[in-house]
């Protein structure tokens, strides 16, 4: 679905289409993708609330990386966000070895099925800031975080340390951006038909 650089935009969109699944009966199930400073824009809470409420089968996933632009967690938010989501109705799962892509696959295959029967769920991935903010430079100069977390979490990332995994999936993970890619250059775009689609 479509989205934008609002930070939490993909949060309500991921519930509508939701509904819409739910609505239609069409078996299938909406994930929303979002960093833990998104969990404190009102529209999550909303959101939350909403898929609670109606439960739709939509899968909330949070990238926590303990930063939001170059703040700190603790400065940012007062609540937990187990205790937060449970107080929802929401059930809630964290992976805090976030390096683990087999785990974050198999937890989420488990969870998506909870989904599909009408249960909402958070899924709260601890990780890992590679680069800052937005760019490709490093930013430890500027004090906010230290090189030495992210060197703890580099030292386990599957994709760094296992040179034969990253050389297996490569070619596999680069057809793939291709494919899409020249799918997105080839398509046309949307014209006044595509305005109400799949509006209910």
């Amino acid at each position: 679905m479509g989205s934008s650089a609002v930070v939490a935009s993909s949060i309500p969109h991921a519930v509508g289409s939701a509904m819409s699944f739910k609505r239609r009966g069409i078996d299938r199930v909406a994930v929303a993708v979002f960093g833990d400073g998104a969990t404190e824009e009102g529209v999550y809470h909303e959101s939350l609330n909403l898929a609670s409420l109606m439960r739709l089968p939509v899968l909330f996933v949070c990238e926590n990386n303990g930063l939001a632009v170059h703040s700190r967690r603790g400065a940012r938010q007062s609540y937990d966000g187990a205790r937060h989501s449970r107080s929802y109705g929401l059930d809630y799962s964290a992976i805090a070895d976030g390096w683990n892509m087999r785990r974050i696959r198999e937890t989420a295959l488990d969870i998506v099925e909870q989904v599909r029967r009408g249960e909402p769920h958070v899924l709260e991935i601890k990780t890992a800031r590679y680069r800052e903010h937005v760019g490709i430079e490093e930013d430890f100069h500027r004090g906010y975080r230290a090189l030495s977390d992210l060197e703890q979490f580099i030292s386990m990332d599957p994709l760094l340390v296992d040179a034969v995994l990253a050389e297996r999936l490569r070619p596999e993970l680069e057809a793939e951006i291709e494919d899409a890619v020249r799918f997105a250059e080839n398509s046309p775009p949307p014209g006044l038909s595509h305005l109400l689609e799949d509006v209910i």
